[in-house]
């Protein structure tokens, strides 16, 4: 069917009956136009809805000639208001097709593209195409090649305008006070703001820049083409920001970003343990309910593993107790105790899970369960010792791992977890819980032990309180102890006192310890002789003589602070006489298994003539039950050496260590083997010439260099692992450090404290992006975390909380950035605690 044509333009008009042309407003039969009106150029698009335009578009609407020529039409041939003003719209977006537009007009495509993206429709033939942004509201041209008119404007993209709220009904001026109100406490808040002096702290991104290890997926591996780190320093220079937070905000940003990290994938190695992080960190920010949310997340993702359960559940309950919810302080230890039955036989879960565990059973007046628990998890080895002394610098706040802690007056704790457990209790002010839990112990070395750490403890914060009275109470802990027990005690109040300056006090105490001490017979060493003589020999029960070995120890340690040199060197000589009677030399008991090897027939006809034997049956069963009798004897001379070994350790910090090498050469040399002790073969030499090297005796320790080189005895790992890597560290090369550290299999656990030990001592020093470094780099997922977390928390014990929060943002998600920020909530938070308690004490 034909349309009819304008004699005007020529354009065809869909409607059979219009009487003016629609595009140009000429009349169809000529004439005047009708209702008088003349064609007008197109308006600027007004608001106004249209179905073809995107969501948030408003295309034009129409105005003018066109939509007066349009309204008769639409009346008789759509019906109804709401066809009229989408027709009105569609025709005002419609542009006569001359050859110029035709020309400049922008093609409209039939299917998306990325380079364009704006959907439009055209008003003539209804077809749906799409065009570039850069379009809007320009000509564009239909891609239906049958459409009569193919030239149109796109829409224009405009945001919406939120329409004005109604007028009251009625006026009022409450309004106008209420907008007075906040303009004068906004410029109020304002002159506040601006004359207060803000916490500024400059960051360098790229002064913090952490690489990964070695072998990872790591988007931001080191760069090594020089214009490409040129182009990466410029722009880190662009970066430097100034940043004024104040600690809530950190605080409240590190919590949020958890959660962020805990959902991401890339580079995230355990959900489930970024999940346990956040709900720690939540426990430590009082939000027990948003602990439990990340908590039960993190089930979901550990399938209800318990090392991911068990110490969020702690900290919860922690945090219930601190605020006095004391039912659902046990619903959460109840829940993780529940636990512990699927805890693995040796891990560093199950280590750091007990000692955290056992530590809340006791502050909540669960001691016997806490001693159950411990029982059957001691780890009395290098994991024990790791973790006890991350436990205990993470309940006194300190997070300082190289700290001296109550009960290491003699090296490493003896029984880790045990005194962790006592020592972490009382740095939260539960002393008759801690001292109940000590007090009960079974074992008797093991009950001395706490105690004396305990009573070490009590008398310093009372001491530094000046509460005089109350050391006291901490002589009298270790009332049921041994009469040894009770020396060491007194001997470690003794320190104390010296320690704050109470002199005459500790003169006093030592004296008591002295007496103590003094009731104790010392027994002769135990000798090998004959064949027959070592077949009856008994050997005493250890733990009484170490006892008295410890106690005799520490004495000597007090006398030496105190200048009493002499009495220093005889106490410590009756430590080792003790000793000595615990079992026989290790040289001789050596040469008699060696002799049980190298001359058994001998040894064989030796026992048949002793005891008669007649037949070989009889020979072989004697002969067999004196070598394990030996083998015996030989094991246990090997424990009683150590002992003395460590005793000597201790002694070379002290005042006597210009004695010990004579006295390490004297021993070593004597002629009758049940009287030598080889110390000149063990570690201890080296151990020594540390000691006088800090000590500024160079020239003495060169004479002990010299003289050791010459038996050529192998060096200590330990020592030369902690040597050269502190030297590493001093000269900047981290990487090497790294290496070192990574590389130790001698103990990994010894080692990974000594890490984290050495990363204290940078931030100590001022060197927090240098501690981040080795942190960040160190062994295993698992102990790189833990290192993170102490570091960072040491950080923000420092001040350097503003930094440390830089540098999480720019950290990519992953298990260390959630550690990071663990330790930055950590440790910013007590150091908040701390800074409130000092106001109120002021």
């Amino acid at each position: 069917m034909d349309l009819p044509t304008c004699p005007a333009c020529g354009q065809s008009v869909l409607e059979d009956d219009a009487v003016d042309c629609p595009f140009c407003g000429a009349p169809m039969k000529g004439g005047a136009a009708g209702k008088g009106t003349k064609p007008q150029p197109p308006k600027k698009p007004v608001a106004g809805p249209s179905p073809a335009a995107p969501a948030g578009v408003k295309p034009a609407a129409a105005t003018g000639a066109a939509q007066a020529a349009a309204k008769p039409a639409a009346s008789g041939a759509r019906g109804g208001a709401a066809a009229k003003g989408k027709e009105a719209a569609d025709d005002e977006n419609m542009i006569e097709s001359d050859a110029s537009l035709n020309a400049q007009a922008f093609p409209v495509s039939v299917e998306k593209a990325p380079n364009k993206t704006l959907e439009v429709t055209c008003p003539f033939c209804k077809s749906v195409g799409y065009v570039s942004q850069k379009a809007a509201g320009m000509h564009v041209k239909c891609h239906n090649p049958k459409c009569l008119v193919p030239i149109f404007k796109a829409p224009e993209i405009k945001k919406e305008v939120a329409p004005p709220p109604p007028p009251p009904k009625k006026k009022s001026k409450l309004p106008m006070i209420a907008g007075a109100v906040v303009l004068v406490g906004a410029i109020a808040g304002g002159i506040w703001w601006v004359m207060q002096p803000p916490q500024e702290v400059v960051v360098n991104p790229s002064s913090l820049y952490v690489p990964k290890g070695p072998g990872e997926d790591d988007p931001n591996q080191i760069i090594t083409d020089p214009i490409e780190r040129q182009r990466i320093k410029d722009e880190a220079a662009k970066k430097n920001v100034v940043v004024a937070l104040t600690p809530e905000q950190i605080l409240k940003t590190a919590a949020a970003n958890l959660i962020e990290v805990a959902q991401a994938t890339k580079l995230n190695t355990s959900k489930a343990e970024c999940r346990r992080s956040a709900s720690i960190a939540f426990a430590v920010l009082g939000d027990a309910k948003a602990a439990r949310d990340q908590l039960e997340r993190a089930k979901e993702l550990g399938k209800n593993a318990p090392e991911y359960q068990i110490v969020p559940l702690v900290a919860i309950a922690w945090n219930h107790l601190v605020s006095g919810n004391t039912a659902e302080c046990g619903k959460s230890l109840d829940a993780a105790a529940a636990l512990t039955g699927k805890l693995q036989a040796e891990s560093r879960f199950t280590a750091e899970a007990t000692v955290e565990l056992a530590t809340a059973l006791v502050a909540t007046g669960r001691e016997d369960a806490a001693r159950d628990l411990v029982i059957k998890h001691p780890f009395p080895n290098s994991l024990g010792q790791l973790t006890a002394v991350l436990h205990v610098s993470r309940h006194a706040k300190s997070f300082n791992p190289d700290a001296t802690y109550p009960g290491q007056s003699l090296g490493d704790w003896q029984n880790p977890l045990w005194v962790a457990v006592t020592i972490a209790a009382t740095s939260h002010g539960h002393w008759d819980q801690a001292l109940k839990f000590s007090q009960e112990i079974k074992d008797e070395e093991i009950r001395t032990e706490c105690v004396a750490a305990w009573a070490e403890a009590f008398s310093r914060q009372a001491l530094l309180a000046k509460k005089v009275d109350d050391v006291a109470k901490a002589r009298d802990a270790g009332a049921g102890l041994s009469v040894a027990g009770q020396a060491r005690v007194l001997a470690r109040v003794a320190a104390v006192q010296v320690e704050t300056g109470a002199k005459s006090d500790a003169e006093a105490t030592l004296k008591l310890a002295a007496g103590k001490l003094g009731g104790i017979t010392v027994p002769p060493a135990v000798r090998l002789g004959e064949l027959k003589d070592i077949r009856s020999i008994k050997l005493p029960e250890p733990a009484p003589l170490r006892l008295a070995s410890a106690a005799a120890a520490e004495i000597a340690a007090v006398q030496d602070r105190l200048g009493q040199a002499d009495a220093a060197w005889k106490s410590l000589q009756t430590s080792l006489a003790f000793a000595r009677a615990i079992a026989p030399s290790p040289v001789a008991a050596d040469q008699r298994v060696a002799e049980n090897d190298g001359r058994a027939e001998l040894v064989r006809l030796e026992l048949k003539a002793l005891l008669e034997l007649k037949t070989e049956d009889d020979i072989r069963r004697e002969f067999n039950r004196f070598k394990r009798q030996c083998t015996d004897l030989q094991q246990a001379a090997q424990v009683r050496f150590q002992w003395q070994v460590r005793i000597l350790r201790a002694a070379a910090r002290w005042g006597v260590r210009d004695r010990l090498w004579d006295e390490f050469q004297i021993l070593s040399a004597k002629t009758d083997v049940n009287d030598q002790e080889p110390y000149v073969t063990t570690t201890l030499p080296q151990w020594l010439v540390f000691q006088l090297t800090q000590s500024g005796k160079a020239a003495a320790a060169q004479e002990i260099v010299e003289r050791f080189a010459q038996l050529k005895v192998p060096a200590d790992p330990f020592l030369d692992m902690e040597r050269t890597t502190s030297e590493s560290m001093t000269a900047g090369d981290v990487e090497g450090t790294v290496t070192q550290l990574n590389e130790f299999r001698a103990d990994s656990y010894r080692s990974d404290l000594w890490a984290v030990r050495l990363a204290s001592r940078q931030v100590q020093d001022g060197r927090l992006d240098v501690a981040l470094r080795l942190s960040m780099n160190l062994g295993t997922n698992l102990f790189r975390d833990d290192a993170t977390r102490c570091t960072a928390a040491l950080g923000a014990v420092n001040g350097h909380a503003e930094t440390l929060w830089k540098f999480a943002q720019e950290r990519p998600a992953s298990s260390e950035r959630s550690a990071l920020q663990l330790g930055l909530i950590e440790g910013l938070s007590a150091r908040l605690r701390t800074s409130s308690k000092n106001l109120t004490a002021k």
